[in-house]
């Protein structure tokens, strides 16, 4: 098969778009090069603003602050506009709902109660070269210890620094802090449990996980500080739940039809 040839002129045509791309190609690729120099400046390409992880999660830590004042605003919108649509059924589903409000913790509770501070060891024993720095800190199997021995003396409501304790809150660790809820917080870490005082403080003292940590409270100085509180106040759990499930509400029977 013979292959047609091209029109005069057309070699030219082409060894000048190869050539003219060609050094659109370098230019570019210089271009690149250059920005990526003037960025890095000798450095790291990744924001210095980002150093670590606890700056990274304090920033989201923020972010999630101000998302849930939006989250709040807008729910107080969606709750107004259902009370004036005059949903079927849904001052029934509100008042299940705000039953439910108790015992997830969602409002205040008062009453007396125990607070427990947990700190880590003074600057002082972080210098000594035969121990780990790892036994000179509070961890959060330490904080979680603390909670959990209030939970099994029948506390009313555990509270974690500002952050009301439910069955959905993890307690992470993050670096030498804490992150709770999506916040981050740093030591002297504060449990307060509400309910029988007695029982909280026996369970203190009996629980194994707490002994421990008061035994390396004794040999390194960590912080172990117990007050009675004759009466505290808990806020309401207020992060939004996740929805797991959901009962269609039937349609209602259609009105009949009236003529004009």
């Amino acid at each position: 098969m013979k292959l047609p040839r091209l029109l005069p002129g057309a070699d030219f045509a082409v060894g000048r778009a190869r050539y003219v791309v060609g050094i659109a190609v370098f230019v570019l690729a210089g271009g690149l090069f250059a920005a990526s120099a003037i960025t890095a400046r000798g450095t790291n390409l990744r924001s210095d603003q980002i150093s670590s992880i606890r700056e990274l999660v304090q920033q989201r830590s923020e972010q999630l602050a101000r998302t849930q004042l939006r989250v709040d605003r807008q729910r107080a919108i969606v709750e107004r506009l259902a009370l004036a649509a005059d949903v079927p059924g849904l001052e029934k589903a509100q008042a299940a709902m705000a039953a439910l409000d108790p015992v997830v913790g969602a409002t205040n509770i008062t009453g007396a109660g125990v607070q427990v501070t947990l700190d880590d060891a003074p600057p002082e024993m972080r210098t000594n070269p035969d121990v780990d720095p790892n036994d000179l800190v509070v961890h959060q199997q330490d904080v979680q210890a603390v909670v959990n021995a209030m939970w099994r003396a029948g506390a009313r409501g555990v509270q974690v620094m500002d952050q009301r304790i439910a069955t959905t809150t993890a307690i992470k660790c993050v670096g030498n802090t804490l992150l709770i809820q999506g916040r981050v917080y740093s030591p002297p870490y504060v449990v307060t449990g509400v309910g029988d005082q007695a029982r909280i403080l026996l369970s203190l003292q009996d629980d194994p996980d707490v002994t421990v940590y008061r035994d390396y409270a004794d040999a390194f100085g960590l912080g172990w500080l117990v007050n009675r509180l004759p009466s505290v106040t808990l806020r309401g759990y207020s992060v939004p739940g996740r929805l797991q499930w959901v009962k269609p509400v039937p349609p209602a029977s259609p009105k009949p039809q009236t003529r004009s």
